[in-house]
């Protein structure tokens, strides 16, 4: 996850599934944002995540309009920090945020301190910038990726992710 692209389309699907869940489900939401920063992980110039259709096409609008309205300020640049996120009361209250940044080195360490955190979480989302590791994953960008290891760790904890 990035912040440069937070509130984009990707995540008004991805908030308004989270908000079903615990609706449906109750218990606490727990995120792990699995941040990274565009300078360590990409190339200059990639901007593959700045997908905002969902403010313009009518098509969105019917959905989920609360949670359109809710991320409306963050279409301002200035505004993307994943703090806003609590701040906006975007996901239920409780929700747990992990957001400390995904490390080049020391990842296990990271992982531990992210179980730790979202230990007493019901539902678990892992909010990677690029979904599950693939075998092309370089150093540089292995942070972008979540670990299926990881994931497997989350459901021997009896977290729902």
């Amino acid at each position: 996850m990035q912040e440069r692209y937070l509130g984009d389309s990707h995540d008004y699907a991805k908030y308004a599934l989270l908000r079903h869940f615990q609706k449906e489900l109750g218990g606490t939401i727990g995120v792990n944002w699995y941040l990274t920063h565009q300078d360590n992980v990409d190339n200059v110039g990639n901007n593959d995540g700045e997908k905002r259709h969902h403010f313009t096409s009518k098509a969105w609008r019917g959905w989920e309009s609360h949670l359109l309205q809710e991320l409306q300020p963050l279409q301002t640049v200035s505004e993307r920090r994943l703090s806003r996120v609590a701040e906006l009361k975007i996901l239920p209250q409780g929700t747990l945020y992990f957001d400390n940044p995904v490390p080049e080195t020391c990842r296990a360490s990271w992982h531990d301190n992210a179980r730790e955190f979202l230990k007493p979480a019901d539902i678990l989302f892992l909010d990677p910038d690029n979904g599950f590791e693939v075998p092309s994953a370089t150093n540089r960008t292995r942070p972008k990726y979540a670990l299926y290891s990881e994931a497997d760790d989350y459901l021997n904890d009896g977290k729902s992710s």
